[in-house]
């Protein structure tokens, strides 16, 4: 999963409003489990004090759902398929089976399964997945486990349960990390160009765009033919430079706060100025993000593109040594009245690990052993050791093993604050309209006004469903 951009893993969902009504369908969750298969009595049985046979033992039966490929060689992947392996021959009593599901059909797959009341008993979700499973009963409060065991949630990174969580309750078991709005910056191209330091505020930001311009550069690569690198990259990115976690919860959860409120709409307004400076490239909507990259940034046209951490391990593949020495990481700058919200990037953990609700007792027990066996300090050693990231917090045993550039990135990593992303969480209705409307008000076509007006429009009409 971790190879897809956020735009593929977002738009997985744009129809998920029909998992909701296809859940709601079947009612609320009453399903009993299936029961266990029995082991067969050994010859050699003994008989209690009563003089009747033991009761054979019953088998714990577990079924797991998930989309690593055997094809897919992320260490992530590759570690979760050695996990099952694992998991399986240290547990000759648990019927553990492990299904892979192919992500161009995992969607339906799951509607399906959801209208029936037949989800396996785990499986990945993304946080909007979970909101709609978890109002429909459909998944478990994974919040008391948790509360049990510090030691397990400890081991996490800092904000790893926030796309888990929803209501104040844990839903989801955390596995991937990203970042996805990550600045990429040529050092030289800055300093051809006039400018000794990447900016610290807005301000410096618009003067360092208006520098690169002058000196004949692109000042931000972009490539929005597939609408979500402005929507759901650049946008979350400048709109927690005005707004802070509280009002985006409120707004999440339909509590007061919404995308028609004055800071939101400085913030779009903010985006409406950086483009009337020419901060992109003119056929930004007319290549893709890829595009960008490979005929802007890697040619030394553009000072600056922006995109997710998952572009990490194709820029140390395919990206041109000299650019690739002089590119440094960053977020984007705060306004300078609000420099405590610099450094934060949005990003997060994504799909997690959900358990269906009608596991109990040593069911439970059984799935809760295997995802910490899947989460461990072990697991994430690996995952991070072969040059992935990963939500276990562990650091690379050897860095001087892994790529230089992985390395500073990691560095890059520890001083970002964590802010979540609007196209994860949000509904499908919102995500339509967020892709449509900011492309839109990137060739003019809608005020920064009427395009609040729309998203709040999409997050009214998923909260009437």
């Amino acid at each position: 999963m971790r190879k897809q951009t956020l735009g593929k893993l977002v738009t997985t969902f744009l129809t998920f409003s029909l998992i909701f009504a296809l859940a709601a369908c079947g009612g609320t969750n009453n399903k009993e489990s299936s029961p266990a298969a029995s082991e067969p009595a050994s010859s050699g049985a003994s008989e209690s004090s009563s003089g009747s046979e033991a009761a054979p033992k019953e088998k714990v039966k577990l079924k797991l759902y998930y989309q690593y490929g055997e094809d897919v060689m992320a260490a992530e992947a590759v570690n979760f398929r050695d996990t099952i392996k694992r998991f399986q021959e240290e547990n000759p009593d648990i019927d553990f089976s492990a299904e892979i599901i192919s992500p161009s059909i995992y969607m339906t797959k799951i509607q399906t399964l959801a209208a029936a009341n037949d989800l396996p008993d785990i499986f990945p979700a993304l946080p909007s997945m979970q909101q709609a499973f978890s109002k429909n009963n459909l998944i478990a409060d994974l919040t008391p486990i948790f509360e049990k065991d510090a030691e397990w949630k400890n081991g996490f990174i800092p904000g790893a349960f926030d796309d888990q969580t929803y209501a104040g309750k844990i839903y989801g078991v955390p596995y991937e990390s990203l970042i996805s709005t990550v600045l990429y910056w040529n050092k030289d191209i800055f300093a051809k160009s006039g400018i000794d330091h990447f900016p610290n505020n807005l301000d410096e930001f618009k003067e360092a765009i208006t520098k690169l311009k002058a000196n004949g550069y692109i000042p931000m690569a972009m490539g929005n033919k597939t609408k979500d690198p402005l929507a759901s990259t650049f946008m979350p990115g400048l709109v927690f430079r005005y707004m802070d976690r509280a009002w985006y919860d409120s707004v999440r959860e339909g509590t007061g706060a919404k995308f028609t409120d004055p800071e939101y709409v400085k913030a779009i307004d903010m985006l409406g100025e950086l483009i009337k400076l020419g901060i992109f490239n003119k056929d930004m909507n007319s290549i893709d993000g890829m595009q960008a990259m490979q005929s802007h940034y890697y040619t030394g046209k553009a000072g600056m593109i922006i995109s997710g951490s998952w572009m990490i391990s194709s820029m140390i593949a395919q990206m041109p040594k000299e650019i690739l020495d002089n590119t440094e990481f960053s977020t984007l700058p705060p306004q300078t009245s609000k420099p405590e919200l610099g450094n934060i990037a949005p990003g997060g953990t994504g799909w997690g690990y959900v358990v269906n609700a009608n596991v109990t007792g040593a069911k439970l027990d059984a799935a809760v052993k295997f995802l910490k066996m899947l989460t461990s300090k072990e697991a994430g050693e690996k995952i991070i050791n072969a040059g992935s990231l990963t939500a276990i917090n562990v650091t690379p045993k050897d860095p001087s093993k892994l790529p230089p550039f992985f390395v500073k990135f990691l560095e890059f990593r520890k001083n970002v604050k964590p802010a979540p992303v609007p196209e994860i969480q949000f509904s499908g209705s919102y995500v339509e309209a967020s892709y449509t409307s900011f492309q839109e008000y990137s060739v003019g076509g809608l005020s920064s006004a009427k395009l609040a007006e729309k998203l709040q429009a999409a997050m009214d009409k998923s909260a009437k469903k």
